[in-house]
C-alpha cells in the first residue's frame, strides 16, 4: 500500500504481506494505522517518508526480510510489536512519541540497534527493546534515551515471545500517565488492568 505526499489515509485491522520489492506500507502523506499486521514481506513492514506523518497503534509488524518500521517524519508509535524482521525501528530525525511497544527478536548490524535514534535523546518510553542482534550492548542507540525502558534482562514472555507471562517483572512498572493513544494495549485491553501499567506493549490481563 502506498499513500501518496498530500494523501490521508486510516488502516485499520488489515494484514498485508508479500509485497515484493517494496514496503507494506509506503507513506509519503499521512497514515493512521490501526489494529494490522504488516508483513511477512522481503522488504521493509512500515516505510514513511522525511514529510510524512504515521500514527501506528496496536500493530505488529513481523517477518519482513529489509526491516521493520523506518521512519523520517513525525510520528506516533505506540502499543506496537516489531519483532523478527531483517532490522528492528529506526526513527529519523524529526520529532515523534515512541511508548509502550515491544521491539524483540530482529536481526542488525554494526548500524542498526534494536531501536535507532536520529535525534539525540529520543524518548523510548516504557519500551521493550530485547533479543536483537548484534547482542549485547546494542539494543537502542546512543541517542536514544530509553530510561523508562527494559533494554536488558529477562521480560518473562508467554511462549509467543511478546505476551507478558503473569510471573513478569515488567507488570505494574510505568507510569500510566506516559500511555499514548487511548490507553488501549496490543490487544485492545484497557490500560492499567493492575496498580499501574506494564511496560511494553501487553497489559496482562
Amino acid at each position: 500500500i502506498s499513500i501518496a505526499s498530500g494523501r490521508s489515509v486510516s488502516l485499520q485491522g488489515l494484514t498485508i504481506e508479500n509485497h515484493r520489492g517494496r514496503a507494506d506500507v509506503q507513506v509519503d502523506g499521512t497514515a493512521r494505522i490501526v489494529g494490522c499486521t504488516l508483513g511477512p514481506g522481503d522488504d521493509v513492514g512500515l516505510e514513511a517518508a522525511s514529510g510524512s506523518v504515521v500514527d501506528v497503534e496496536r500493530t505488529r509488524v513481523t517477518g519482513n526480510a529489509v526491516g521493520g518500521v523506518t521512519v523520517a517524519g513525525g510520528y506516533t508509535i505506540g502499543n506496537v510489536v516489531v519483532d523478527h524482521n531483517g532490522t528492528g525501528v529506526d526513527l529519523g530525525a524529526a520529532p515523534g512519541t515512541f511508548a509502550f511497544d515491544t521491539v524483540v527478536a530482529n536481526g542488525g548490524d554494526a548500524t542498526h540497534a534494536g531501536v535507532q535514534c536520529g535525534a539525540a535523546a529520543t524518548a523510548i518510553a516504557s519500551s521493550i527493546v530485547l533479543g536483537n542482534a548484534p547482542a549485547p550492548g546494542a539494543q537502542v542507540s546512543a541517542s536514544c534515551d530509553a530510561a523508562t525502558s527494559m533494554t536488558t534482562g529477562n521480560a518473562g514472555f508467554d511462549a509467543d515471545g511478546f505476551h507478558l507471562g503473569r510471573r513478569s517483572p515488567l507488570i505494574d512498572g510505568a507510569d500510566c500517565a506516559a500511555a499514548p493513544l487511548g490507553a488501549l494495549d496490543f490487544d485492545g485491553d484497557a490500560r492499567p488492568i493492575g496498580v499501574r501499567c506494564e511496560i511494553g506493549a501487553d497489559e496482562r490481563p
